[in-house]
């Protein structure tokens, strides 16, 4: 789905939950994006399971909270924008989830366990660039409102974060680790 219609869709959801109490509505938009923010904050903050998923229940809460009085916003901003703030303030640790690979090859699981660690070696900001991006597919547009800069330089930023990214595996791959 284009995030052109993701936020056409989100936005009809919205009206009928502010203007008819829509509960399926919200529930739509909950199933929507509850799994992208779950594992957003895993990724972001490295807390544990149940700590990720109060911080996603928080979120919502906040963003629909704020967006009930505020038509003109978009809920993936608003929500993602929610997240951010919330990570930036909880302690990150590596996150890797073992159970989740436990059928991969060996090779896959220290592949997975060098990104992982590139991932968390960069600065926050370069992090954000690249989950909102690559895990939770917004748009540049919706990037930009979150991280609240000029469209115009998201592009280079995430640009700017994917080589940090891709230098920080070399660098871990050539220490053999």
């Amino acid at each position: 789905m284009s995030a052109e219609h993701r936020m056409e869709n989100d936005k009809i959801c919205l009206d009928l939950w502010r203007h008819e109490g829509g509960g399926q509505a919200l529930d739509k938009l909950i199933r929507e994006y509850e799994a992208k923010v779950f594992s957003f904050i895993l990724c972001l903050s490295g807390c544990d399971w149940n700590s990720a998923y109060e911080m996603t229940a928080d979120c919502f809460a906040e963003a629909l909270a704020e967006l009930k009085s505020s038509p003109q916003e978009v809920l993936s901003v608003r929500l993602f924008d929610r997240v951010v703030q919330k990570c930036r303030t909880a302690k990150a640790v590596l996150f890797f989830d073992p159970l989740k690979f436990i059928n991969a090859a060996e090779g896959k699981k220290n592949i997975l366990r060098t990104a992982n660690r590139a991932l968390h070696a960069l600065p926050f900001d370069e992090k954000v660039m690249l989950l909102l991006r690559d895990q939770a597919n917004l748009s540049y547009g919706e990037n930009a409102a979150i991280m609240r800069v000029p469209l115009r330089d998201i592009k280079t930023m995430t640009w700017q974060a994917r080589n940090h990214f891709r230098e920080k595996v070399e660098d871990l791959m050539d220490q053999g680790t």
